[in-house]
């Protein structure tokens, strides 16, 4: 299993220096701007870079084709979308009466 992306990552570790995001449908708005990605193409590149190879089934090892799939995998009793959640929300921060609606989005 690949390292945290954070490693690799010139984000800053400090909250106030993160771009505030708010899930606006199923379109997000970002501020300040300063050239930060859009959170749907963080999302997926991280997705992609703790990508798991397999899931087990009841039916035995099969490769991860969906979120659902996803989320059953892990590493080091912390399950994949966990992890990558985590990371997300390591590059941005939101205002605490828009996480759920985030959250909901980003799911």
């Amino acid at each position: 299993m690949p390292s945290a992306p954070r490693e690799n990552n010139r984000a800053s570790s400090n909250e106030a220096d993160r771009p505030t995001i708010k899930a606006v449908g199923d379109h997000w708005e970002v501020h300040p701007y300063r050239g930060s990605r859009k959170p749907p193409t963080v999302m997926g590149a991280l997705v992609r870079e703790m990508y798991p190879d397999f899931v087990e089934t009841e039916n035995g090892k099969r490769p991860v084709l969906s979120w659902e799939d996803y989320k059953r995998t892990g590493a080091h009793n912390v399950p994949d979308d966990r992890r990558v959640m985590s990371e997300f929300w390591w590059r941005f921060k939101c205002l605490p009466d828009d996480r759920a609606d985030a959250e909901e989005t980003l799911e």
